[in-house]
């Protein structure tokens, strides 16, 4: 287990429909270097299944403590099910870049499921007429929730997914010990209770990180654009 810190669980909190708190990164393939070798979803699919209980930000699911007096937790999800993430697309022709581009857009528009592990990667057939890319490409777009994915996570997801051996196959992927114990209900509201002791000490310190940035600029008003209350920011 690991707490959410101030930020991250800022990210979680203020996820909803119009402010969805989302990092889509596109990956784009060119299936000629496979050397003859079809390259299938299937295959796609099961070697990314094969390798994601290695990055603990696809395995882990938020937890929340409960009443919220404190922090969400990351903890191991029991049904942690990789396949489940994976999903397969289409583009029609012509299977330009526009379309991709649109594609991409709507998949990083929709919220996560924040009652699972926060990531889906998408894996898109079609790619047709990309410039630089041959015909008969396909790509990858993960779509990975801020509170989980970072600079330094996404630099480990790449080089979880991806060797930089030409041709040679990847190093022997350890198996999956399966989920780590799942902490109870009053585990949780003991560690709140607790924390909740030090807090007035964590809450100076995040304030005193926050002081620089303009309270006017963390406005749901400005964000959003409206003035309505049910479209604020939380």
């Amino acid at each position: 287990m690991k707490q959410l810190n101030l930020f991250d669980a800022f990210f979680v909190y203020s996820d909803q429909p119009r402010t969805a708190q989302n990092v889509t990164i596109v990956w784009v393939y060119d299936r000629s270097t496979a050397r003859g070798r079809p390259v299938t979803f299937e295959e796609v699919r099961d070697h990314i299944a094969s390798r994601a209980h290695l990055i603990p930000a696809f395995r882990k699911k938020v937890v929340h403590v409960p009443g919220d007096i404190d922090y969400p937790w990351w903890v191991d999800d029991p049904n942690f099910a990789p396949e489940h993430h994976i999903h397969r697309e289409t583009l029609p022709p012509p299977g330009d870049w526009r379309q991709l581009r649109e594609l991409a857009a709507r998949i990083h528009e929709r919220c996560v499921d924040l009652s699972r592990p926060l990531w889906d990667i998408h894996v898109v057939d079609g790619v047709d007429r990309v410039d630089g890319v041959p015909s008969g490409a396909f790509a990858l777009v993960m779509k990975c929730h801020h509170a989980a994915m970072d600079g330094a996570t996404s630099v480990k997801i790449n080089e979880t997914l991806h060797s930089t051996e030409s041709g040679r196959p990847g190093s022997p992927v350890p198996e999956y010990a399966g989920p780590e114990r799942q902490p109870t209900r009053w585990e949780l509201l003991s560690r709140g209770v607790g924390n909740g002791i030090s807090q007035p000490v964590r809450s100076a310190l995040a304030l005193g990180k926050l002081a620089p940035i303009r309270a006017d600029l963390l406005s749901g008003d400005r964000i959003l654009d409206s003035g309505s209350p049910d479209t604020q920011l939380p």
